[in-house]
């Protein structure tokens, strides 16, 4: 269903208007003051007010005004205004994240433009992948990448190797004669190659 599609009852007259027809005419009832404004609302500069609205495939170009913990407050143009669809979440690219959002009103501002309230509902941005771990993926490493927790990592188990393969806590555990029967095979298969 679009702005200009969608049926709203204007008032007890009984007939049917727009969405943004409705808004036009009646500046006030299209802001919903049901909710009492309980947050502080932060202007946008201009120098990062660009912003993109996803509604289904497709990517409408919108100028943040303002942003709050509760929500967004969008300018969009008259002209693209008739193509939005209500009804739906949507989701807002802006300033490198991704959140999704519910329009909430509409306003016709006097110079044009058409104000939209969105509804902050989730945070949809990917979280960015951890730098370094101890079992990080192979694929991403490089040749010349210095990486400490690969070194401290072999430094453990080499370790611990040397703890199992030792005469004292190897022979009670005994693992100290097989580890040591490993490192004699391994020796001797070098040793035959040479």
């Amino acid at each position: 269903m679009t702005v200009a599609t969608a049926n709203y009852k204007a008032g007890q007259s009984g007939s049917e208007k727009t969405f943004a027809e409705h808004a036009i005419e009646n500046r006030s009832d299209a802001v919903d003051n049901s909710m009492p404004q309980s947050f502080f609302r932060c202007p946008v500069p201009e120098s990062i007010r660009n912003a993109k609205i996803r509604i289904g495939r497709r990517k409408v170009a919108v100028e943040v005004q303002e942003t709050s913990i509760d929500g967004f407050t969008v300018c969009i143009s008259s002209k693209k205004a008739p193509s939005i669809k209500i009804g739906e979440t949507w989701q807002l690219d802006y300033d490198g994240t991704r959140t999704e959002v519910y329009p909430q009103w509409f306003f016709s501002s006097p110079d044009g433009h058409v104000q939209l309230g969105l509804r902050r509902l989730r945070d949809l941005t990917k979280p960015s992948p951890i730098k370094s771990s101890w079992f990080g993926r192979s694929r991403h490493r490089h040749i010349h990448d210095n990486n400490s927790a690969v070194i401290m990592f072999g430094g453990l188990l080499l370790a611990f190797v040397a703890v199992l393969a030792s005469p004292g806590i190897g022979d009670k555990l005994g693992t100290s004669q097989r580890i040591q029967a490993g490192f004699k095979w391994i020796i001797q298969g070098v040793n035959q190659m040479f």
